[in-house]
């Protein structure tokens, strides 16, 4: 219990930092940049979060597509689709960068991936406190 509890503390503060960063729209390249850095930290301790939960149900995971599979399939995900989308997302955050590309996926995170990444540290932290 304490390795999710340490795990959770991080996921936390991930989310947690990416609601400050986004109160406001990011109106330059660099405000742009923090929030999809900050959305690929909470994506990280997300998945890695979850992994260890599902470890103690005594299942076994591998990467970040099967950690959510498995965390929908649990009940610890209310979206599979938007879980699903986000591992894309990531990846493309991680190769690619172009203003267009930034601009839509700053929409997606200001849109999608920070109410999500909220919801699911509520379930956990009702979970595991």
């Amino acid at each position: 219990m304490n390795v999710i509890k340490n795990k959770l503390d991080y996921f936390r503060k991930t989310v947690v930092n990416l609601q400050e960063v986004t109160v406001q729209f990011p109106e330059n390249k660099l405000e742009k940049a923090g929030v999809i850095k900050h959305f690929e930290l909470a994506y990280e301790q997300a998945w890695v979060c979850l992994k260890a939960v599902i470890a103690q149900e005594g299942l076994e995971t591998s990467g970040p597509r099967n950690v959510f599979q498995k965390a929908w399939q649990l009940g610890y995900l209310k979206q599979e689709e938007v879980w699903l989308d986000m591992i894309q997302d990531r990846n493309t955050t991680v190769h690619t960068y172009d203003d267009i590309f930034a601009s839509e996926m700053v929409d997606r995170i200001m849109e999608n991936y920070r109410l999500v990444f909220t919801d699911l540290l509520r379930f956990l932290e009702d979970k595991f406190g």
